[in-house]
């Protein structure tokens, strides 16, 4: 295995200090070291500094590439998966009302006929959605894996049988199969088929994800408290 080569490279995490491995030769393993080695499983890298430049996303794809010795300080941020969800969710509290007013007006849209302003609408919602089923993907894969009880509404301590998952959980399959439905209908542009499917699909899902919101919020600052 390749060594770093003597560096006077100071590696920060969280403005604290850390010694870093020899094997330990690029950026990328850098991240993969603290990520699996150094920070607890409740917490995540939120950024990387290179010399006072924040690490970008392109960047990153390719940081297997970047020699640490490059860099004569690297700061790591990370923060705890716990608080990112929360935040996360606490912004769709506020965008998930006006996803709700622009599912209404795109089925309305179709049911008049006016097309245009019902694919408008229409695009704007898929977006919104997509944007939310990939925080709950993440929250589901990183939080609530480990800790599922947060799946369930009512306490931890629910009797077995008795515990009712939020429909914001909703395995992905299951949601995929509704959105397969809506794809085939607009490509085949059956107005009034997509209707229905926003009436009977879509409408009713943002509606259960408002009203759970406030629950999940809540089980979540429990467990911020606890950890």
């Amino acid at each position: 295995m390749p060594k770093r080569s003597q560096t006077s490279t100071q590696v920060l995490l969280d403005r604290k200090e850390l010694t870093v491995p020899e094997e330990v030769v690029s950026v990328q393993d850098l991240m993969v070291w603290v990520q699996s080695r150094v920070l607890p499983r409740s917490s995540v890298i939120q950024s990387v500094m290179l010399d006072g430049e924040f690490l970008s996303e392109s960047e990153e794809h390719k940081s297997h590439r970047l020699p640490l010795s490059r860099y004569g300080r690297v700061e790591i941020a990370s923060r705890k998966t716990v608080d990112i969800a929360l935040d996360g969710l606490k912004n769709a509290r506020d965008v998930l009302p006006e996803l709700l007013q622009e599912a209404e007006a795109a089925a309305s849209f179709f049911r008049q006929g006016d097309l245009e302003s019902a694919y408008d609408a229409l695009e704007k919602v898929m977006s919104v959605v997509d944007w939310y089923l990939n925080l709950v993907g993440a929250i589901d894969m990183v939080l609530v894996e480990e800790k599922p009880w947060l799946k369930h509404r009512g306490p931890e301590e629910a009797p077995e049988g008795t515990q009712r998952e939020f429909r914001t959980f909703t395995p992905p399959h299951e949601l995929r199969e509704k959105f397969a439905l809506f794809k085939t209908a607009q490509q085949e542009g059956d107005a009034m088929v997509l209707a229905r499917l926003l009436d009977s699909e879509i409408i009713p899902l943002i509606r259960s994800w408002l009203e759970e919101i406030p629950e999940i919020l809540e089980k979540l600052r429990a467990e911020r408290h606890e950890a």
